[in-house]
């Protein structure tokens, strides 16, 4: 289960988006019908939200899984030895590789892939990339063995 990780190890980073709406907390919840984990959280915008990342890091993948993320991006922060998730995103203006500051934008907000509306689902993995794919198994589905609540790293 979760890693919990006190926001004093941290200094405060940025936020995914400039106005924060929280509509899904981490932690237990009911989607779809079922009990779930929910592994990150969901901010609330408009398609032209933009999003960026919450601290200096590498753009270590870029994808589209429609059946899941949608359209997502993952940044590898060596210095604090995590990497951070942005999903649903209608678009992605980063490539593998790129060197990022905390707030360079990363692209928009959106609705793609297993979503219920326009939103961004923000998760911070406290491993580096090589680990970051690890899998678990919670409430009888795959989740991200190593995961934190978001709220212990951003400043809200």
């Amino acid at each position: 289960f979760p890693v919990t990780i006190p926001s004093v190890l941290f200094p405060s980073h940025d936020r995914p988006v400039d106005k924060v709406y929280v509509t899904g907390e981490y932690g237990d919840r009911f989607i779809f019908g079922k009990k779930d984990f929910h592994t990150g959280m969901d901010f609330r915008g408009t398609s032209k939200t933009p999003i960026k990342s919450f601290a200096n890091g590498v753009v270590r993948y870029t994808g589209n899984d429609p059946d899941g993320f949608g359209l997502y991006v993952v940044v590898e922060h060596k210095h604090i030895k995590m990497c951070s998730m942005y999903n649903h995103l209608s678009r992605i203006d980063v490539k593998v590789g790129d060197v990022l500051e905390a707030g360079s934008p990363l692209g928009l907000m959106g609705t793609t892939g297993r979503s219920t509306g326009i939103h961004l689902h923000f998760e911070i993995r406290p491993v580096l990339y090589s680990q970051f794919w690890k899998k678990t198994k919670i409430y009888g589905a795959s989740k991200p063995l190593h995961h934190i609540n978001p709220r212990n790293v951003i400043n809200l």
